[in-house]
């Protein structure tokens, strides 16, 4: 892929589907630096919305948008046409670009993915992934990861994919996750109960599992009424769940990525 070189101040390009580096308007150099991993569908406008909160509050931002890159609109077919293993190669480079980046601490790298993205961030969470990725995954203290795929291999797994379960079992980097509790895209409890079990092995795992909430709860375009989507699944806006959630996102990064 290829990676902006230069960082600009945050505004909404009239084209969302792009490859795109923000920087924070205000602050002192070098700065922390997350790398956004957007759902199936590409970059939307509530993928931006996060964006425009972070830069506000002190990071680089570097959303990649893997579809448009290799040549599709989206990639919402079951199975997908770009693996997990694939966009974690993506993923890996464009932490690789941020660590050469003067503005970014090279130190101080994030992640975040949404659905389909935020199964690469369990990956890129995951020692043994980070032994096999190119560019290593030097300087990465922080994965988050919003309504993940965690059951077991089936949908949009590649064979080779190190693992069978979608929330890999060696974490070792800080994750969390959070979740929708009516979620019947991305069911839930493989998540929390496999994360259950990880961090009562001391892995450092955490997540927030927010009521009577859907996949994609944190996208306006969904609407407070909700909607069908792809003809199966449900998603509705949930204008409180984002809201905290921010909240915790914004402490999670800060503890991880700020604190000494």
């Amino acid at each position: 892929m290829v990676f902006p070189s230069e960082a600009v101040p945050f505004a909404r390009p009239r084209n969302l589907k792009q490859t795109i580096l923000f920087r924070p308007s205000e602050g002192s150099k070098p700065f922390p630096a997350i790398v956004i991993l957007p759902t199936c569908g590409g970059m939307g406008s509530h993928i931006y919305d996060w964006a425009e909160r972070l830069t506000g509050a002190g990071y680089v931002t570097l959303l990649v948008e893997s579809n448009t890159a290799r040549g599709f609109l989206n990639n919402c077919s079951n199975p997908p046409q770009i693996k997990y293993d694939q966009q974690v190669v993506d993923a890996g480079a464009a932490l690789e670009h941020l660590r050469r980046l003067p503005i970014v601490d090279r130190n101080r790298l994030g992640v975040m993915g949404l659905s389909f993205g935020a199964g690469v961030g369990l990956r890129m969470a995951s020692e043994s992934y980070q032994r096999v990725l190119p560019y290593g995954a030097g300087g990465l203290r922080a994965v988050a990861s919003f309504y993940p795929w965690c059951a077991q291999s089936g949908r949009g797994f590649d064979s080779r994919d190190i693992f069978t379960e979608g929330l890999p079992s060696d974490i070792v980097t800080p994750t969390i996750m959070f979740l929708g509790a009516i979620d019947d895209e991305s069911l839930p409890s493989p998540c929390t109960e496999r994360a259950d079990r990880m961090k009562a092995e001391g892995k450092p795992i955490g997540y927030k599992l927010y009521p009577d909430t859907t996949h994609a709860f944190d996208s306006p375009e969904n609407g407070l009424a909700g909607r069908k989507v792809r003809g199966q699944f449900f998603y509705r806006y949930n204008p409180a769940a984002t809201e905290d959630a921010w909240r915790e996102l914004a402490a999670f990064f800060g503890r991880n990525l700020k604190a000494p």
